[in-house]
């Protein structure tokens, strides 16, 4: 087996994809009714929908959390750290290249 080239890792931030949300493509999470009544479990994808998203937010405790330029540093810092000194780590985040 080869040297790793590159590890892809996505996730998000508090409150910036909440399930439901329509300017996304699905969710994990489960479905709720207009009570907040769960409606149908997660575990399986579920399409965005207007009702669960609004919960969601609704029981948001603080705005939605967008990293910025310096936080997404302190992260790439720390990751480059824990993966190993093989990784190539001269890329500029975000452009598509290594860490």
């Amino acid at each position: 087996m080869g040297a790793t080239r590159g590890i892809h890792i996505v996730w998000t931030t508090y409150g910036t994809w909440l399930p439901g949300d329509p300017e996304k493509p699905g969710h994990w999470s489960p479905l709720f009714d207009l009570y907040g009544r769960l409606k149908r479990a997660g575990h399986r994808i579920n399409l965005p929908d207007a009702t669960t998203y609004e919960h969601a937010r609704s029981l948001m405790k603080e705005p939605a959390k967008v990293l910025r330029a310096d936080e997404i540093d302190v992260v790439v810092g720390a990751l480059g750290e824990h993966l190993g000194p093989g990784m190539d780590r001269g890329s500029t985040p975000g452009k598509g290249g290594a860490m």
